[in-house]
């Protein structure tokens, strides 16, 4: 994704709310988010064994 680059995500029932509720979001509904990068800010160089682990 490069500066100003804009994508829209969707995120499908199953693995979102499935079939609660939440808000304003029914069961069941499809998220759709729509994000604009808008710079990037480079701190220098980030060496992979610094990153945390996810997993």
């Amino acid at each position: 994704m490069s500066e100003g680059a804009k994508w829209r995500l969707f995120i499908p029932h199953y693995l979102a709310y499935t079939n609660r509720s939440a808000g304003d979001v029914k069961p069941n509904e499809t998220l759709i988010y729509e994000i604009e990068l808008l710079k990037v800010n480079w701190m220098g160089r980030i060496h992979r064994d610094k990153l945390p682990d996810y997993r």
